[in-house]
């Protein structure tokens, strides 16, 4: 009797040790799967999502969430401050965003970013600022519009960059991208962080072959910090060739002071951002390769409340429309809001009546209107704000 129990007993820790066995193998053959292939999305097909940080001094200097479609080549970003404001559980208090920021384990710094935007962020790449300069030089500079010129003293020289498109070497982007002026708002930190990350994405995606030789490879591996294998990132760099981001989103909200820190509280309560990813998401996934033309929207204000058309318009950009005008309607009488669709395309204009909470739309034929000397051009929405209006885009 008792070898009986002892021959069940050792039978039972086989076979235990045989199921950790297993596990362990399907584990690794699982992770190196996922290492030579991406996983997309959990919640939207086909897109890659990923977490961008520019660090500096062990802290975020800029973060964004950025999303790539590789089959139609579209791509989003969205800008995260630093000092954007929620709810820290692990603090059990609200503070700012990067307060939770760790260089050596982003995975709590992940966790509240996607919180915050209400989706998965599955890779992460980190740039240190002070190495920046060496991967630039790799690149052979990078492009970028500086839309005004730029004059930086310091005790040691004077830089200078003109306005138009210029090349950065590694030390001017450097110098770029950490000198200081409050007063010049074309010029703000938080531009010019995101006209370098565009330029930055579009020189190393061209620049992929010359990186992929093993002693660059090298070198580029000490300058920066992923989760991504070396395979998975030179795959990135080949989806983002043909992909032309020209667009970061940022969040909308109001600054207050709060235990000594201004933070940026998103506009209702942290709901507005997650209906911008949602909907962004979903555009990047229904669009297809060969639609390549922005939504034009015109936006009038038809209501005596002054301001309303420009505050909507910043909220409705945020979605991936380009504004081209505002103004104030024919009359400020308007109990309804109204959408006057100047496109057929029933996919968009049903997505335009869902973020602007309107469903009372007018169809009107064409974009042009005929004029005895010119064609005048029409937005392919314009948005008439009515009393009804609740000035929050998004469901």
């Amino acid at each position: 009797m008792q070898k009986k129990k002892l021959d069940a007993s050792i039978f039972l820790l086989a076979a235990i040790c045989l199921i950790v066995l297993i596990s362990i193998v399907v584990g690794y053959l699982y992770i190196s799967q996922g290492l030579d292939t991406f996983s997309i999305n959990k919640n939207e097909n086909s897109v890659i999502s990923l977490l961008l940080v520019l660090e500096y001094e062990k802290k975020p200097f800029a973060t964004y969430a950025t999303f790539i479609n590789p089959d139609t080549k579209h791509a989003a970003i969205f800008d995260i401050p630093g000092n954007t404001g929620k709810i820290i559980k692990k603090l059990n208090k609200v503070d700012q965003i990067d307060v939770v920021y760790n260089e050596h384990n982003l995975g709590v710094f992940v966790d509240q970013v996607e919180e915050l935007i209400g989706t998965d962020l599955r890779y992460t790449l980190v740039l240190k600022i002070d190495k920046l300069g060496k991967i630039v030089d790799l690149l052979d500079g990078v492009k970028i519009l500086v839309p005004a010129d730029i004059q930086i003293y310091d005790s040691e020289n004077t830089m200078f960059f003109p306005s138009g498109w210029i090349d950065l070497d590694g030390d001017k982007t450097i110098q770029y991208l950490l000198y200081h002026d409050e007063d010049n708002e074309l010029e703000s930190s938080s531009l010019r962080c995101q006209r370098f990350v565009l330029a930055f994405l579009k020189r190393i995606s061209e620049k992929s072959a010359y990186l992929k030789n093993n002693q660059v490879d090298h070198m580029l591996d000490s300058f920066i910090k992923t989760n991504m294998n070396n395979k998975m990132f030179f795959k990135l760099l080949d989806i983002l060739k043909p992909v032309n981001i020209n667009i970061v989103n940022k969040i909308i909200g109001s600054h207050k002071e709060i235990s000594g820190r201004v933070l940026l509280i998103p506009s209702y309560d942290g709901a507005l951002i997650k209906d911008i990813v949602r909907q962004t998401l979903k555009s990047l996934v229904y669009r297809t390769a060969d639609k390549e033309n922005i939504i034009t929207v015109e936006i009038l204000n038809g209501t005596n409340t002054p301001g309303l058309a420009g505050r909507t318009a910043d909220l409705i950009r945020n979605f991936g429309y380009e504004i081209i005008n505002i103004g104030n309607a024919e009359h400020n009488n308007y109990e309804q809001t109204e959408i006057i669709s100047r496109i057929s395309n029933e996919q968009e204009i049903k997505d335009f009546s869902e973020i602007t909470r309107c469903d009372n739309v007018k169809l009107q034929d064409g974009n042009y209107m005929d004029n005895t000397q010119s064609h005048e051009y029409k937005a392919d929405f314009t948005f008439i704000i009515g009393k009804d209006y609740n000035a929050r885009p998004g469901r």
